[in-house]
């Protein structure tokens, strides 16, 4: 409801077994496990405005891209709206669905499409969805697979699977191509090890005198690993006895070059196992949807049978489309298969910079109704008492005091 209330019932003829994450063996979470966000699910809100366009329609849909078709499971809504009498305006009181196994919706749609309904000359091996001459698709509203003649395109974007074919009905104006950026997106990009930046930091003296301290203790440590204090310290006495000259075996006695050739197969074995971090930064993305355009123009006139490669039509009361595609016509298109993930918007001038970009082209703004004030007669006195130093490079008594301290004593001992 909209108020939140989520009640749902189980019509199964086997007791449901609760979720298990670790095993994976064609098992589905409960609807109540994932889809606790009520009225911010996607079902919900997909119900509510498609209601706008057709208010009898069921909104089918299936997960996107997933891998486990088996279990894989259609979700159909429809909105509920309450009309007043007062005003005569409606609001969304509710959603209600169902859910159902894909693979029944998947027989269904091989049995509708590889019949014969005509009587006259119709071979349901040439003339239907059986031949593989034809492809045939069930499409939703934005464009994506809900059944098709091949399981493993479920839930993937068409353009992603016939670029070609989604292109020429953006082009017949049966999809509406929407262009959408973000101006606060964030990007993940790897670090490179030859970027640089030419600007310093600002150290402190403590900052050089933490160096100093780890200078040392290094120093210290590389000397005891490179002296033998252990015979330094012994009281055992020597015992000097004939021993024979040792003779170095040929096979023990490896050359420099073997170490060299060993050194050189590490370095290039480390390059597989280095971790290519990624840093996010800001930038823009932009992304292309697609939706159905509410009239849909079923007959075209076509000057040959490949100048439209496809046929369509309206299922009633939902927002799905039958597609039929000719695979007997090439692809006369040169556009290639594309899919609706956010890209990096890359601007060529002022030295591809994205702050540069924004500085000369800043995004659109309202003019405010109040006048512009620009000055206060009082702002010197923000200036005096309550901004900040932190701009300002001072040394304080307490650092100015250890430096002559430490500088006295330096030059008392020398």
């Amino acid at each position: 409801t909209h108020s939140g209330l989520t009640r749902w019932m189980d019509y199964e003829d086997k007791p449901k077994t609760p979720y298990n994450p670790d095993n994976h063996e064609n098992q589905q979470p409960h609807f109540i496990e994932e889809n606790v966000y009520s009225i911010e699910e996607v079902w919900y809100r997909r119900a509510v405005e498609y209601n706008m366009v057709n208010d009898e329609s069921y909104v089918y849909s299936v997960p996107f891209e997933n891998e486990n078709i088996k279990s894989t499971l259609v979700t159909a809504s429809q909105a509920v709206f309450v009309m007043s009498k007062e005003n005569k305006k409606k609001g969304a009181a509710a959603v209600v669905g169902y859910q159902f196994r894909h693979s029944a919706l998947q027989e269904l749609f091989l049995n509708i499409t590889r019949q014969c309904y005509s009587e006259t000359g119709c071979t349901s091996s040439k003339d239907t969805c059986q031949s593989l001459e034809r492809d045939c698709y069930i499409l939703d509203n934005n464009g994506y697979i809900i059944a098709s003649e091949d399981p493993i395109d479920t839930g993937k974007f068409f353009g992603k699977v016939k670029g070609p074919i989604m292109n020429m009905m953006v082009e017949e104006k049966i999809y509406k191509k929407i262009t959408i950026f973000d101006y606060q997106g964030v990007c993940f990009k790897r670090e490179n090890e030859d970027d640089s930046n030419s600007s310093s930091f600002l150290y402190t003296p403590i900052h050089h005198l933490k160096q100093l301290i780890g200078w040392l203790i290094g120093r210290v440590l590389w000397l005891a690993a490179h002296s033998n204090f252990q015979w330094m310290v012994s009281q055992a006495q020597a015992i000097f006895e004939d021993i024979p000259d040792y003779q170095e075996d040929e096979e023990s006695n490896y050359s420099t070059d073997t170490f060299s050739s060993f050194k050189i197969e590490g370095e290039k074995a480390l390059k597989y196992v280095k971790i290519n971090r990624t840093r996010p930064k800001s930038c823009d993305r932009v992304v292309d949807l697609f939706t159905l355009t509410s009239k849909i123009p079923e007959k075209i006139e076509r000057k040959s049978m490949c100048a439209r490669p496809y046929e369509l039509r309206k299922i009633m009361n939902t927002n799905l489309i039958l597609l039929v595609v000719n695979g007997r016509c090439p692809e006369t298109s040169k556009s290639e298969n594309f899919d609706t993930l956010p890209q990096e918007v890359m601007y060529d001038e002022f030295n591809n910079s994205l702050g540069c970009h924004k500085a000369f082209y800043s995004l659109p703004r309202r003019r405010p109704k109040t006048a512009c004030i620009r000055t206060h007669p009082d702002e010197h006195e923000i200036y005096d008492k309550m901004c900040g130093s932190s701009t300002m490079i001072t040394i304080t008594p307490i650092t100015l005091s250890i430096i002559c301290f430490s500088t006295f004593n330096l030059i008392r001992f020398l």
